[in-house]
């Protein structure tokens, strides 16, 4: 009985419940070791607590909070996603699959930075939106961040700050 048991924490134990972030990680990000599991994990975390069926005020959806508007236009790029509903947001594998695939996708609109400073451009793009971002971009996060606050509301600023040190600590 006492084996039993020992085995099947062990078991429990290798589960991780959340081993999707980790496969979208992979498949999107093989080659860039910045970004991993864990980090989409964090973003799930400052996104929904990790609620699958979280619907914000603007009306993004699931654990990680897509917008329905953003996850057509994810959809018209990969065709892996494409025909999907948008009530398909409220499972994890699909929303977890179409926010790494944007983030991937933000990653690339920044090439040519530190992987620690690309890393906030796109986690700032993925808070405020890409057309804030690179509206205020000035070549560093730091001075990016004070032009983003000309750029937008105060409290979106600091909510975009507070977001990227949350996730990047």
């Amino acid at each position: 009985m006492t084996r039993f048991i020992l085995l099947s924490l062990l078991l429990f134990a290798s589960c991780r419940p959340y081993d999707v972030f980790d496969k979208w990680a992979n498949h999107y990000f093989k080659d860039e070791p910045a970004v991993s599991g864990d980090l989409l994990r964090r973003i799930a975390q400052v996104e929904s607590s990790m609620d699958a069926r979280a619907i914000s005020p603007a009306g993004a959806r699931g654990i990680m909070q897509i917008e329905p508007e953003t996850f057509r236009w994810i959809q018209s790029k990969e065709p892996a996603l494409a025909g999907l509903h948008v009530d398909e947001l409220f499972n994890v594998d699909v929303n977890v699959r179409a926010a790494t695939w944007y983030l991937r996708w933000l990653w690339d609109q920044w090439p040519n930075r530190p992987a620690r400073e690309r890393l906030k451009y796109v986690l700032g793009s993925y808070n405020a939106g890409i057309g804030h971002i690179r509206r205020a971009d000035k070549d560093t996060w730091a001075r990016t961040e004070i032009a983003l606050c000309a750029e937008t509301s105060s409290a979106s600023c600091h909510q975009t700050q507070k977001y990227v040190r949350e996730i990047l600590p």
